[in-house]
């Protein structure tokens, strides 16, 4: 009935010539999901269950083989800031 309603407004305010029995109604399955406690829980798990097992019970799509990629990356980057390419000694040693 509420349909019916709605495309007689529709119809009266001519935003379109709506037919409420040409209306398909479809219903899926979807229930909301927590991603902050989901995450939570994942970590908290830590060491139980492989990041690729973790990675698989998020409801979001991720690339798996581009995701390692960008992790490896950023881990050599975050590698490159500590590699010094002069010692402690060297630098102390300017100063004088």
């Amino acid at each position: 009935r509420r349909i019916e309603l709605l495309c007689s407004i529709w119809n009266i305010k001519k935003r379109g010539a709506f037919d409420w029995r040409d209306m398909r109604i479809t219903f899926k399955r979807s229930l909301p999901e927590n991603l902050l406690e989901l995450s939570q829980t994942l970590s908290i798990m830590g060491r139980l269950l492989s990041d690729e097992t973790k990675r698989s019970l998020m409801p979001i799509d991720i690339d798996e083989e581009e995701e390692k990629a960008r992790l490896s990356a950023e881990a050599n980057a975050k590698m490159a800031l500590f590699q010094s390419p002069q010692s402690y000694e060297e630098l102390a040693g300017d100063d004088e």
